[in-house]
């Protein structure tokens, strides 16, 4: 039986979207799922080093039991240590690295060792054209080894509350790779049309925002 390991930084108990999304069900694939959420009193006190991400690692390398297996990691310092930890240990499984996205790029020694590790992962799969060219460029990563794949939210269940937004709305959210000047500019000649834009306050610096366009900043899940 073949095993599909997903490894991530952070999910719930009972994660499985990979599963669901899988085209068939085979009945001869074992699924995985494990996260890097401290489980312990030593995990939740120490974050820097973050010792349950290598924790998490060393144990999904564990459930390896045939070379057919494949890990799916998710979020890229879950794929780099993954990575990491798989050359020692002899591990050539497949690897995918799956939600590979930066809020801010590493600097110098970290991408070093990242452009290694990285050159061992068999396929990456990003949300956007913009971020397939940079991180292709910035960890030299071959750009066939990249996948974009378009990615949305499940639909939201409605508050019970009135919402404080009255009027029809176009909706922008995220702060990697947003080319909100543009956006903004755009908006400033459509002034019959509001927008909601929600993100973090960084990638709103300098920018002016036309009277139709609301910001709001780190919105809980």
């Amino acid at each position: 039986m073949k095993r599909v390991i997903n490894v991530a930084e952070m999910a719930g108990r009972n994660w499985d979207f990979v599963e669901n999304h899988y085209p068939c069900k085979d009945a001869n694939i074992e699924w995985h799922y494990n996260s890097a959420n401290p489980k312990n009193l030593l995990e939740k006190l120490i974050s820097r080093p973050k010792i349950s991400r290598y924790r998490v690692c060393l144990q999904s390398i564990n459930l390896i039991h045939h070379e057919n297996d494949v890990l799916i990691s998710h979020t890229p310092r879950i794929s780099h240590w993954l990575s990491t930890f798989m050359k020692p240990l002899g591990r050539k499984n497949n690897h995918l690295a799956f939600s590979f996205n930066f809020t801010e790029l590493p600097g110098n020694t970290l991408r070093s060792a990242m452009i290694k590790s990285f050159n061992r992962i068999d396929g990456f799969v990003v949300y956007s054209q913009f971020e397939k060219k940079l991180y292709s460029d910035f960890f030299e990563i071959p750009t066939e080894k990249i996948h974009m794949l378009h990615w949305a939210m499940e639909t939201p269940e409605l508050a019970e509350k009135p919402y404080p937004i009255l009027n029809n709305y176009y909706c922008a959210v995220g702060g990697e790779g947003r080319d909100y000047k543009t956006l903004l500019r755009t908006f400033e000649k459509l002034k019959h049309l509001n927008l909601v834009i929600v993100t973090r306050p960084y990638a709103m610096d300098g920018l002016a925002i036309p009277p139709n366009v609301q910001v709001l900043y780190n919105l809980p899940n």
